[in-house]
This record gives structure tokens, C-alpha cells and sequence, in this order.
């Protein structure tokens, strides 16, 4: 509220007993110098005023922004809590054990904590529900490869030995099945049934579960612990021994850090060390950028060998060898026409005409310079 004040003018009457010793027109000029002195003093102050109306305007303008502000956020709250609590057949409360509320908002727990008179209270009356017991795998598995039904991979954080592809495995059991899965990310797949490995190089295990959108092969460490198998990991890979100490299964460590069963079927290769047979496999590439592929381990398999290759490539020589030009004639060789003739056969080409003609064939006279230009087929 902005409250106006009243200002009060006196203005002296005029003494008319004197009136025979003052100027009646100076007395009048001095009231009215006195009353443009009041009215600009009350010029300034309403001035002042309005700046400060103004100002409170843009204070009560923000005030009513915020309060819009605040009564979206509690609204937006308000839709919140209604969802959540939209279904409360859902909720169960693990305090008391009745259905229709969580234990933050149970009251049984308040009576209980001010009847006791203290803040920490115990669950009394937790109803349990008894489920199925689930299969863990809890696997961050990074493969690049882990599609590959011939690729299994040891995982200390399956519970059992697993696999997505029915074709690897044998004695395949329905009755086994049923439960679900549970992935690192949350996610469940149904155990369709439980069977053996039986792949060409790759050891026989029992009890692998067959599960539904398992894209890994995965090997249980603690399955093999459970058959009196010893599993020792390093640096370079596994090995799985028995109780003889005699190896089970060895596995490798890849490049993207995991564990990968190696399989019984090998592959024999050689390598040699000879610079000049690495220098025409590799496309003739030269002495400097040989030495930076083995400096670099950039190529798989190149052995790192050291010095420079001896003598010089023929091929090479032979392909930076610029061909000699034809000599220019500055006469013309021919004496009559059609003696001598320049053909040349052009295609076939990408594009066909509309007659479906992909070659074309032009013939020169040398003699006359006469040109033939013929589309054919």
C-alpha cells in the first residue's frame, strides 16, 4: 500500500492596514515565487513516488511468477504420488506385512516407536512369500565375439554352466527346465531345458541349462569347483586340473580381457624371417615401413625380425621402370588408302545405348584419316 500524504499551503493573507507603505503587485509576485517553489517540490515528490510504484509492481510481478512456479512443481508432485499409488494392490508393507502401503508410511510403526520410546525398532510380524529360487549370472561380458556357438568363455559369476544354442548340445532334458535367469543387467531369460556339450574339439560337460536369449557360451566356475576340479587363472589364461593334477580344460586370455576356452582342434603354422619373402607378401612395400609394422606389431603374425633386405627386388625394378615413347614420323608412311588401319575395341560399358549395345568399335585410315565408329552388342 503506498500511502498519500496530505501536504498543507498557508498562504498569508494580504495586510491592506499597510497597504499605504508596500506594493500590493510585490506582495502578490512573492506569493506566486512561493507557490512555484511548492509546486516543484511536490513535482519531485510524486516523481519519486512512481519509481517506487514501479518498483514495487516488478517485486509483486516476480513474487506471482514464483508462486506459478511453485503450484506447476506441486502439481507435477501431486501426479507423482497419484501414480505411484495408483495400484496398491501392489505394495506391501515389510513392517507389518499388510497389503496397501510401504513400511515408510505404515502406521503400526509409529505406535511402535512411541509406545517403546525408541527410534530404532525391530520388523515384528513380517509376513514371508516364498518363490522360486532363481539362477544368478551376474556377467559384465565384453566379448567381441560372443554370438559364436563354438566360442565358451569361463565366467566366475555364473551360477551354472549355460548356453543360448540347442544345437550344441545332446540328452537335452525338458523336464529340467523351467525357472529364469537373471543378466547383470536385470533382465531374466527362461531356462528352456538342460543337456551335455557335445561339439568336435571341445570336452564333454554335463549340465549345461539351455537359456532363452543367452547370446554367450559360458562356463561355471563354481559348477566346476562342485565336480572336485581346480581352476587356476594368470596372466596369459586358465587351466582346469583334476584331482591327479592332470589337465581338464586351458583356456586363453583374449584381447578384450576374458577368459576363452581353448579347444582341442590346432592350427600348425610356420613362419619365416626372411625380409625379402615379408617384402613381396606385403605388396612390396618398402625396407622403412617394414621395419615400422614390426616396431609396431601392427600386422598378426609378422615375427619380429631385425635388418635389411638383400639386394635389390626385380619386381620392383621392374615396375618403376618408365616405358620408352613411340618416335614421333613427321610424314606419313601409307601411299594409298585403306593400306594401313588403326582399330581399337572400347567396352563393354556400364550404361547400354537404347539399342542395348554395350562395345564400341572405331577404325581409323591412316592415309585418309577416314574414321569408321560402330556400336555393337
Amino acid at each position: 500500500m503506498i500511502e498519500k500524504k496530505h501536504m498543507t499551503t498557508y498562504v498569508s493573507e494580504p495586510d491592506y492596514e499597510n497597504e499605504s507603505d508596500e506594493d500590493p503587485v510585490e506582495d502578490i509576485l512573492k506569493q506566486w515565487e512561493g507557490l512555484l517553489v511548492v509546486t516543484q517540490e511536490l513535482k519531485l515528490k510524486i516523481t519519486s513516488l512512481e519509481k517506487e510504484n514501479e518498483h514495487y509492481v516488478k517485486v509483486i510481478a516476480e513474487k506471482q511468477l514464483r508462486v506459478l512456479s511453485l503450484e506447476k512443481e506441486l502439481r507435477k508432485s501431486h501426479e507423482l504420488v497419484s501414480r505411484f499409488y495408483s495400484d496398491e494392490k501392489q505394495l506391501i508393507c515389510y513392517y507389518c506385512g499388510k497389503i496397501g502401503h510401504i513400511r515408510k508410511h505404515c502406521y503400526k510403526i509409529f505406535w511402535d516407536l512411541r509406545n517403546s520410546g525408541s527410534q530404532h525398532v525391530k520388523r515384528v510380524g513380517t509376513r514371508l512369500v516364498w518363490k522360486k529360487k532363481e539362477i544368478g549370472l551376474y556377467a559384465a561380458h565384453s566379448a567381441i565375439s560372443t554370438s559364436r556357438d563354438g566360442i565358451w568363455y569361463f565366467d566366475s559369476g555364473c551360477s551354472r554352466h549355460m548356453t543360448g544354442s540347442a544345437a550344441c548340445l545332446i540328452d537335452l532334458s525338458q523336464s529340467d527346465g523351467g525357472g529364469q535367469v537373471t543378466f547383470g543387467d536385470g533382465a531374466k531369460g527362461a531356462v528352456l531345458g538342460c543337456g551335455t556339450l557335445a561339439l568336435e574339439g571341445m570336452p564333454s560337460l554335463t549340465g549345461v541349462l539351455l537359456v532363452k536369449g543367452l547370446k554367450a557360451n559360458l562356463i561355471s566356475i563354481s559348477q566346476l569347483c562342485d565336480q572336485n576340479l581346480a581352476v587356476q587363472f594368470t596372466k596369459e589364461g586358465c587351466c582346469v586340473s583334476d584331482s591327479n593334477n592332470q589337465s581338464v580344460l586351458q583356456g586363453v586370455r583374449t584381447a578384450d580381457n576374458c577368459y576363452q576356452l581353448q579347444s582341442g582342434r590346432q592350427c600348425n603354422y610356420s613362419t619365416t624371417s626372411d625380409m625379402n619373402l615379408w617384402h613381396r607378401r606385403l605388396g612390396h612395400i618398402h625396407d622403412r615401413g617394414l621395419q615400422n609394422l614390426i616396431r609396431l606389431n601392427a600386422v598378426r603374425g609378422l615375427p619380429k625380425i631385425s635388418g635389411h633386405m638383400s639386394g635389390v627386388c626385380k619386381g620392383c625394378m621392374e615396375g618403376k621402370q618408365p616405358r620408352t615413347s613411340h618416335p614421333k614420323v613427321p610424314y606419313v608412311t601409307t601411299s594409298l588408302p585403306l593400306e594401313l588401319l588403326h582399330m581399337d575395341l572400347m567396352g563393354p560399358v556400364h550404361t547400354p545405348s537404347i539399342a542395348g549395345k554395350r562395345y564400341v568399335f572405331v577404325c581409323v585410315d591412316d592415309f585418309t584419316r577416314f574414321t569408321w565408329v560402330e556400336f555393337l552388342k
